[in-house]
């Protein structure tokens, strides 16, 4: 019988875990970074005159400006929820774009610009321009919900990592994870950094024995055929096409995984003989 028995997300737990190397105090019991939250958050900027005096991109401000007042706060709250949205992801899969932002510093360069193939529909100082502009009014909008709460999931967790030589008893003694398809980057990382002071387990459904994590889908396998590229077609036809099209996040998960620091214990069934009924 097993009974109040927690299963926290890896986000969960995570923060769960910075809230108790950091101190109750410090990190509250929820994040206001959750999506859910920040939408509410960022549809105050939006409405707020500190917003407007920033003369952002017309498409960004006309999107609602310009309608009546109850489709204005509809469409308002819309974008908030696409823009919270985005800033998740961001705090999962960039998060050195979000340090940066707070630097002041922008994530652009030149060689982002640059056309395929060596052709370009425009110049690159044009698409800089354009991108730029998208990327101020994206940086204002994170930087003011930093001056509100500081402490993000980002930050909380690179502070706990310099907590851990001190605190590091605080830490269970084993943590284990099961059915887990896909994880951040940075969420791994700071699972790697705690596996030197406790035992991580991850309990990952590897559907080959053999390394699959460059394996691309039959649609990637369609775009190198007509773009000329037969050598990689005909290499990828020696891999099982479920392998191919099992999901990126999943073969993302599996690379992150093979890169780290670990002991892998497979548990592959071996091919059994075929028997027929007689």
């Amino acid at each position: 019988i097993a009974m109040n028995i927690d299963y926290p997300m890896p986000t969960r737990f995570v923060w769960q875990l910075c809230r108790d190397i950091l101190g109750h105090d410090k990190v509250p019991m929820q994040s206001t970074y959750k999506r859910e939250v920040m939408l509410w958050r960022i549809e105050r900027l939006l409405s707020s005159d500190a917003f407007e005096q920033q003369n952002f991109e017309a498409a960004l401000t006309d999107y609602w400006q310009q309608e009546s007042n109850t489709t204005a706060e509809y469409k308002r709250v819309n974008i908030s929820r696409l823009i919270a949205d985005t800033l998740e992801q961001y705090l999962m899969f960039r998060p050195s774009w979000l340090l940066a932002w707070e630097k002041g510093e922008s994530v652009l360069t030149p060689s982002q610009f640059k056309g395929r193939s060596g052709q370009e529909d425009v110049s690159w100082q044009q698409q800089n321009t354009v991108a730029l502009k998208h990327e101020a009014w994206q940086r204002w909008i994170w930087c003011e919900l930093v001056k509100e709460e500081p402490n993000h999931p980002v930050r909380l967790q690179l502070l706990a990592l310099e907590q851990l030589d001190k605190k590091s008893h605080l830490l269970p003694s084993e943590v284990y994870f099961f059915a887990i398809n896909t994880m951040a980057p940075q969420t791994l990382a700071f699972f790697n950094q705690i596996a030197q002071y406790t035992q991580i387990h991850f309990f990952h459904l590897n559907p080959c024995v053999d390394y699959w994590g460059d394996a691309v889908s039959d649609r990637t396998l369609a775009k190198q055929l007509q773009q000329g590229k037969i050598d990689a077609w005909v290499e990828q036809q020696a891999i099982n096409p479920l392998l191919r099209n099992l999901g990126q996040q999943g073969k993302d998960l599996f690379n992150l995984l093979s890169q780290s620091s670990h002991y892998e214990i497979s548990a592959f069934d071996a091919d059994y003989p075929q028997r027929h009924l007689t």
